[in-house]
């Protein structure tokens, strides 16, 4: 929406525009004037007032703030500085503590993440964990620290506790490294029960394991 600029607002601009850029004059004059002014209408009104006569000198770092600079209404009060609307705006805008904010979301709350996973919410502030760790740790007890919680059937969507299996971080990439991941949980916790003899140094010779698990997938198969 246009800005239409009164002669107060103007006397204001040619007053203060030395030092700043058009953002930060336009955010100054927003807080003094209580209305949304933009850079854009800064600037167009500045080349306005250049058409008629009047000489703005260069702003030298325009934009920046300067280390050492001190805001234009530090030490002030609001009368001080601010007309009565933009007092009023101020107040209205101004974020209190102990308010809610409009996109706050309740203990209990769930969302996806990036990576596929339920998260839920489980403390205020803003503290969340992943689900399925949750539902685990409410079942079994809390989860030893290299502890892995993976999915049977490989959804990550798929909290049922049946399909939910403790693993470590070691065979976790022996998972990962070798595919030995799949759809089908009885396939998958045999892929557990080869990553666990692995882990612990068996199964060194690659066609040994490769045999079994092969063998594993064929009886499930059939």
């Amino acid at each position: 929406m246009k800005t239409n600029y009164n002669q107060k607002m103007i006397d204001y601009l040619i007053d203060n525009y030395k030092g700043k850029g058009t953002k930060e004059l336009a955010e100054e004059m927003s807080q003094v004037f209580g209305i949304k002014i933009k850079s854009s209408s800064i600037q167009n009104k500045k080349s306005s007032l250049k058409r008629q006569g009047y000489e703005f000198e260069p702003v030298p770092n325009a934009g920046r703030f300067i280390k050492g600079q001190q805001s234009f209404n530090k030490g002030l009060k609001w009368d001080e500085f601010m007309s009565k609307e933009g007092q009023e705006h101020s107040r209205t805008t101004t974020f209190k503590k102990g308010n809610i904010p409009v996109n706050h979301k309740p203990v209990g709350s769930e969302r996806i993440n990036v990576d596929g996973y339920v998260e839920i919410k489980v403390a205020e502030p803003n503290k969340w964990d992943l689900k399925h760790r949750v539902v685990y740790r409410q079942l079994h007890g809390e989860i030893p620290e290299d502890g892995i919680i993976t999915f049977l059937d490989s959804n990550p969507l798929n909290l049922n506790p049946d399909n939910l299996i403790l693993i470590n971080l070691n065979q976790n990439l022996i998972l990962n490294k070798e595919k030995l991941r799949s759809e089908y949980p009885e396939i998958t916790k045999s892929s557990i029960f080869i990553a666990k003899i692995m882990d612990k140094g068996g199964f060194r010779n690659d066609k040994k394991w490769k045999i079994m698990n092969n063998y594993t997938m064929m009886q499930y198969m059939k």
